[in-house]
């Protein structure tokens, strides 16, 4: 489906499989959550903004290393940037920024690191934690929610927000 949305936060490049948003899916694998997460990346803008949530352990920073590797990052170099606040990915076809806002004391702090600036810039922005940014992240985004079913499996929903 072809968003009508004029914001770039929340606009698809190509028709986007419905089944992909607002339906939980489980992933048995970290084989299927790695197709998963190069579907999900071959449909957004190259400036789209991506709240990752979900409680430790749950993969999120996996997830990035999946979205950022099809996209010409090595997945080496992901980690997940707890105590920087944010990494810049700029080898790949598109730059990826990740923030990490797990130790983020109050959402006001968001100014102070920038983050307004990494918003307006080219380039796919992945927040973990995202919900520790309150109203400083953008209305307009996509959300990944990841949740713990095993081992093995994890229940994951997409959505696209429009505010």
């Amino acid at each position: 489906m072809k968003s009508s949305c004029r914001w770039r936060f929340c606009a698809l490049k190509d028709n986007m499989v419905d089944l992909i948003f607002d339906k939980e899916i489980i992933s048995g694998s970290l084989e299927e959550t790695e197709s998963l997460a190069a579907q999900f990346l071959k449909h957004i803008s190259p400036s789209a903004i991506v709240g990752l949530y979900g409680p430790l352990g749950a993969g999120k920073t996996t997830l990035v290393r999946f979205i950022a590797s099809p996209a010409g990052v090595d997945p080496d170099d992901v980690s997940s940037p707890t105590f920087t606040l944010i990494n810049e990915y700029l080898d790949g076809s598109v730059p990826i920024y990740h923030f990490d806002l797990y130790r983020l004391a109050d959402p006001s702090e968001m100014y102070g690191i920038g983050a307004e600036e990494y918003f307006s810039r080219t380039g796919i922005t992945l927040i973990e934690w995202a919900e520790n940014g309150g109203r400083y992240i953008p209305a307009n985004r996509f959300e990944i929610h990841l949740d713990i079913v095993d081992q093995q499996k994890r229940r994951i929903k997409f959505i696209r927000r429009i505010g």
